[in-house]
């Protein structure tokens, strides 16, 4: 009961309530699941300290757990410490490689300090692991938008508009409307 409790106060965005449940299910089971939902909560709030030990302890439970990695990265990069939010973008990468979600987030990282070059590389990294029955429509719509970005800051147009019609035929290919789903429309309409 507590872990759906915890589920919808995340989606509802009540992160009183989140931390609250988190906490409740960590004192029967110390999980990193839970200590990475409480620090999405925290971080979400504003507890970026709080979040920063949540996700410490995430990544002690589980080591593959990328998104706790991921979301410290995020933390540290927020606060000002960028060599170390990139060491831990890298660590998360060499955790698990074919999680898409590592290099998306460096790739964020580099985009926002101007190294367009290097995001550019962890965007196709995380496109290329973000492939097959099990890939997420939503996170390939967003790298290919942030694709998008970096070729066009490059000045490059023509591959920019290139990675985008590859991936109307692959909505059409799996049946996607993308006017179903702002996301996905996301690539497109730029």
């Amino acid at each position: 009961v507590h872990q759906k409790l915890l589920g919808c106060a995340l989606l509802l965005e009540d992160f009183d309530a989140a931390i609250d449940e988190a906490t409740r299910l960590l004192k029967i089971q110390e999980r990193a699941e839970y200590y990475y939902d409480r620090a999405l909560a925290r971080q979400r709030k504003g507890d970026l300290n709080g979040a920063l030990e949540d996700c410490s302890a995430a990544v002690r439970e589980d080591g593959q757990l990328t998104k706790a990695r991921v979301l410290r990265a995020g933390i540290l990069q927020a606060k000002g410490d960028v060599p170390t939010a990139l060491d831990e973008y890298a660590a998360a990468i060499k955790a698990r490689a074919s999680d898409p979600g590592a290099p998306f987030g460096r790739g964020c990282a580099r985009l926002l300090l101007g190294r367009e070059a290097e995001a550019l590389e962890d965007f196709r990294a995380s496109k290329k692991a973000n492939q097959g029955l099990s890939s997420d429509l939503e996170l390939r719509a967003a790298t290919l938008a942030l694709i998008w970005l970096g070729e066009m800051r490059a000045k490059r147009p023509e591959a920019a508009a290139e990675e985008v019609k590859a991936f109307k035929t692959d909505l059409k290919e799996l049946g996607r409307d993308p006017l179903k789903n702002h996301l996905l429309c996301l690539p497109l309409y730029v």
